[in-house]
């Protein structure tokens, strides 16, 4: 009784979505830049890798960010998400 217990899918979002989402969890986390953290090319990338589901757009914009920081860049271009993309999937295939 003093459980509750709920089950709640979040559906893909498309496009713009994705760019707003990566936006608002970026002002959650304190970000406060004049421009983008992410490129408009980027941003397609996310949503074309992840297929719009928000889990894995905000699994891939950490591991980008990190990318960003490592590469020394001050924001994160579509190359950085298709080179993690990519060492996802063979990530994935090795342990699948």
């Amino acid at each position: 009784m003093d459980r509750i217990a709920l089950k709640y899918t979040l559906n893909p979002v498309d496009e713009a979505e994705t760019a707003e989402l990566i936006m608002f969890r970026l002002r959650q986390a304190g970000f406060q830049g004049r421009q983008n953290l992410f490129t408009d090319e980027a941003v397609k990338t996310i949503y074309l890798e992840t297929q719009g589901y928000p889990r894995k757009i905000a699994m891939l914009c950490h591991d980008a960010i990190e990318m960003m920081v490592m590469k020394e860049r001050l924001v994160v271009e579509a190359d950085i998400i298709k080179e993690l993309a990519q060492a996802n999937k063979i990530y994935e295939e090795r342990f699948a």
